[in-house]
């Protein structure tokens, strides 16, 4: 009997871990990368409105594309200032020139491991799946 109590608490510890970590929804393509809008354009630097994101941070860099063709690379950029919601970028490399009809794009930062979620999930269905087979021997 103690055997059979034991596998039947692995079996919802499986199925308990399973559920937590099965995908809410199917999805296509996941592209991470933030777009924003470019504002102005100067000769070697151009402006994109980057209004609340404030992960936006000097010496960012990222890649202007041109959405008409298919996402085509335009530049690549790093990023000097940003003010009012409005960032800066110089252009350090280019195949043609940046135009207001291109859009710019970053990545967000990585999210620290200890501010994910599913860290503390897995910790905390370890932990309760290693009192109850604990409990059980």
């Amino acid at each position: 009997m103690g055997a059979t109590r034991l596998l039947r608490l692995i079996g919802l510890s499986v199925a308990a871990a399973l559920a937590l970590i099965a995908p809410g929804r199917a999805s296509g393509q996941s592209v991470s990368a933030r777009r924003f809008e470019i504002v102005a354009v100067g000769d070697t630097t151009f402006d994109f409105a980057v209004r609340d994101q404030r992960w936006v941070k000097p010496r960012a860099r990222g890649i202007a594309v041109d959405p008409r063709q298919r996402d085509a690379l335009i530049a690549q950029f790093e990023v000097l200032s940003v003010r009012d919601g409005v960032a800066t970028a110089v252009v350090t490399g280019a195949t043609t020139r940046v135009t207001l009809d291109h859009v710019a794009q970053l990545e967000p930062p990585r999210q620290r491991w200890w501010r994910n979620g599913g860290t503390w999930a897995g910790l905390g269905l370890g932990l309760v799946a290693g009192v109850l087979v604990g409990a059980s021997m």
